[in-house]
């Protein structure tokens, strides 16, 4: 059944060896975290701050077996973001979840990384599941960047299909992988919508911003 889903699916513990590999060999996913980590350096040394980019990498993900180790690597680095960039970050409302029990978060957003992001910190200091995230196809013109995203439990919107009984399929199944991660996964759901678009029958109901 799962295997139905492998085209929107997050990536599983059993994809990282060749994800990661991919990720390791890609140019332009290390110049990217070269020009990320180092955009004041000369344009000639990026060669050589690319192999030590690289070599550092692999060196951290070398204990790296499943998605949780991946997700534990990164927390650090989640909370020292939060920690130099923000003034104040608080939670209410998380004793409420009862543990045991999938949830669909549904929320406004300004940024499609960031905000789950901020979910996903709340919900792993509180020894949480973290969240898988909806997002669209439209943002991941690079293979490299969705297979990234696809190693932080993203699912993918199919938002580029164009004739009508492709949306409808792609609907479809988007649907029928909601109700799956909920209902038979056990796993937490976060989908983005404008405030606007949030009815208000539906926002009198979600007080805490999730459905349980």
């Amino acid at each position: 059944m799962a295997s139905k889903f492998d085209s929107i699916r997050p990536y599983e513990d059993a994809d990282l060896p060749v994800v990661l590999n991919k990720l390791f060999n890609n140019k332009e996913f290390i110049s990217s975290l070269v020009a990320f980590k180092f955009p004041s350096w000369p344009r000639f040394m990026r060669p050589v701050l690319g192999f030590i980019t690289r070599q550092y990498i692999l060196k951290q993900m070398a204990g790296v077996k499943t998605l949780g180790d991946f997700q534990n690597l990164v927390g650090p680095y989640m909370e020292r973001m939060i920690n130099t960039t923000t003034e104040s970050f608080t939670v209410s409302g998380l004793d409420n979840l009862d543990p045991t029990q999938a949830c669909l978060f549904i929320s406004n957003h300004r940024d499609i990384a960031l905000d789950p992001a901020f979910v996903n910190w709340a919900l792993y200091v509180k020894g949480h599941d973290t969240v898988r995230i909806a997002v669209g196809d439209n943002l991941l013109q690079k293979e490299w960047v969705a297979d990234l995203i696809r190693l932080n439990k993203c699912f993918i919107v199919k938002r580029s299909a164009t004739d009508r009984r492709e949306k409808l399929s792609a609907a479809k199944l988007l649907s029928e992988y909601i109700e799956f991660t909920l209902n038979t996964d056990r796993q937490h759901i976060w989908i983005a919508q404008k405030k606007d678009e949030l009815k208000t029958e539906m926002t009198k109901q979600i007080p805490q911003l999730f459905l349980c």
